[in-house]
């Protein structure tokens, strides 16, 4: 049976996908921390 991973359904090139997953892991991440920030400086103004 061969095996096909997403990457080659898809016909990503591997190389650049692997360099851009990392960084968009990141900013995803960055995102999430700065909406939590805000949420908290919104419940502690008493909002």
């Amino acid at each position: 049976a061969e095996e096909t991973t997403v990457s080659d359904m898809l016909r990503i090139p591997q190389r650049p996908f692997r360099l851009l997953l990392p960084l968009a892991a990141f900013l995803l991440g960055a995102e999430f921390l700065f909406n939590l920030i805000e949420a908290l400086e919104g419940l502690r103004r008493g909002g």
